[in-house]
């Protein structure tokens, strides 16, 4: 049950086309505390390609979205993945969505292969 949300809100929501074998194998750990000291809600890993770092907005601040897309990177790429995505978790909307879409546009090492999403609670995973 659990892979088939998350299938969905890979697809629905955060627009991964992937094949659909890729869903075959979705890993999940809750709680990860990342080396940059931000806690991810979730970390996903989606087919050995997708990986997704979800946060909530009260442990990842804008001010660290650059740490957080590094360490994400550097486990993307030391692992062979496909795609980044961050996913920021808040109830807020309008000027936070601004807020986090900047500090990640200002991110010197993401590329076009990482990605940021901003969501309310009843949106994400």
């Amino acid at each position: 049950m659990e892979k088939e949300i998350i299938k969905r809100f890979a697809v629905d929501v955060l627009g991964c086309g992937c094949e659909q074998s890729v869903f075959n194998s979705i890993d999940v750990d809750e709680g990860f505390l990342l080396n940059c000291g931000v806690r991810l809600s979730k970390k996903i890993l989606i087919g050995r390609r997708l990986l997704i770092y979800i946060a909530d907005a009260g442990s990842c601040a804008p001010g660290e979205v650059a740490a957080v897309v590094h360490e994400g990177l550097a486990e993307r790429d030391a692992n062979g993945y496909n795609r980044l995505r961050l996913v920021i978790v808040t109830p807020e909307t309008g000027a936070v969505l601004k807020v986090y879409n900047d500090a990640f546009r200002m991110t010197a090492d993401k590329d076009e292969k990482c990605h940021i999403h901003v969501l309310k609670p009843g949106e994400a995973v």
